[in-house]
């Protein structure tokens, strides 16, 4: 299923977990493809799939021996295994080596069929001083990966950017989060939009892009819920008592694709590098601002698929405690769920609706809790370790 939850001992099992599991969910099916053609000789069959990324137990092939056909497997591992087969190795990358005691026949096809994941690494490397091509020397093995998704409709281009920060001397552990149009040139390294989101500033100390939105972790033994479509990714930690989330990737759009490109948002907990004990409790639907950086920003496409940063960008209805006034807590019985929108505080556009995650609003509610609505279930948390009624939100299990 694409919503999974499981428990990690230190900040960077995180990236980990969360790699393996877009990796492992939503695949998308490749059948029919040649992998081989005998000619009644050949034993040893090396070669490379059309996809570059494979989930390799749903790999299997066909083959024939004696007029016989059998099926070829993968485990979870790579491990290929069949009839006749001596030895067979499949890696992530689509690369494969099978060998068998006796030759297919001849004139016959070894036609395989695979899954390949949804989002896809397009980078995955040690994270970079803000020189690209640098390697960092703090934090031994901190990483950062661009995923892309090419959506529900197969023909989107989604890009979220994930940068770990590890700064022991001020308890700072975490994620940098971006959005982009387009893959940056490797020239430019991982923050290669900063010249278009005017998010430029990085301090050396920390090892951190200062105002992209943020992710707070702490390096100890944290729970941890996902929830990953083909279109957004939800990610949850607890640390202590407190929850710390973020979103990343496409939102709901209100106008067509062809108006409305890329309806995509990076929403995490602060900026500014603050740890988790600062006690700024935003997060996804009530993001934390101020007048020159926010906790989140997006790309707002019509006209001119610019990206919208700093206050001009807000969200509605979890804005602050003054707005939330306005919204009413439910009776202790019901849980109002209340769709999440984002638009630009200049012009009035609405540009987009957060998918799956609501503001949640009940007299009483407490985090981890389920709700159901129908054949729908909601998990709720707050934001940081703020428990007043408007600073919940419940994310749609699916």
């Amino acid at each position: 299923m694409p919503s999974t939850t499981g428990t990690v001992t230190s900040f960077q099992g995180v990236l980990t977990a969360l790699l393996a599991y877009v990796h492992s969910v939503l695949g998308i099916a490749i059948t029919g493809e040649s992998i081989g053609t005998p000619d009644g000789t050949i034993v040893t069959f090396v070669g490379n799939l059309a996809k570059t990324e494979v989930v390799l137990n749903t790999f299997s092939f066909a083959y024939t021996i004696g007029t016989v056909a059998y099926t070829g497997v993968s485990d979870a591992t790579g491990n290929i295994t069949g009839t006749s087969i001596t030895s067979g190795t499949l890696e992530v990358d689509g690369s494969y080596t099978i060998t068998f005691t006796t030759a297919p026949d001849d004139a016959t096809t070894l036609l395989a069929e695979y899954e390949y994941p949804t989002w896809t690494v397009e980078l995955n490397q040690n994270a970079k001083t803000n020189a690209p091509g640098t390697d960092t020397s703090w934090g031994a093995g901190t990483r950062e990966v661009i995923l892309k998704s090419l959506g529900t409709s197969g023909t989107e281009n989604i890009f979220v950017g994930i940068r770990e920060v590890k700064y022991p001397a001020g308890s700072l552990y975490g994620w940098n989060l971006n959005t982009y149009k387009f893959i940056p040139p490797v020239a430019l390294g991982w923050n290669g939009n900063q010249t278009e989101t005017g998010l430029t500033a990085y301090t050396g100390t920390q090892q951190s892009w200062y105002y992209l939105p943020f992710l707070n972790f702490a390096d100890t033994t944290m729970a941890y819920w996902f929830t990953v479509t083909k279109d957004y990714m939800t990610v949850v930690v607890r640390v202590s008592s407190d929850y710390f989330t973020c979103y990343l990737g496409n939102g709901k759009r209100l106008m067509e694709p062809s108006i409305y490109p890329s309806p995509a948002i990076a929403a995490g907990t602060v900026t500014y590098n603050y740890n988790y004990q600062s006690g700024y409790n935003g997060g996804i639907v009530r993001p934390y601002m101020s007048s020159s950086f926010v906790s989140f920003f997006a790309i707002n496409s019509y006209p001119n698929q610019e990206y919208m940063t700093g206050s001009r960008v807000k969200m509605y209805p979890m804005q602050g405690e003054g707005d939330n006034a306005n919204v009413g807590a439910t009776d202790a019985g019901e849980v109002l769920l209340l769709p999440s929108f984002v638009f630009d505080d200049v012009d009035g556009t609405v540009m987009f609706q957060l998918d799956g995650v609501y503001a949640a609003r009940r007299d009483s509610l407490q985090s981890e809790d389920v709700i159901t609505d129908g054949v729908d279930s909601y998990i709720i948390f707050q934001q940081g370790a703020n428990l007043a009624n408007y600073n919940y939100l419940a994310i749609k299990q699916v």
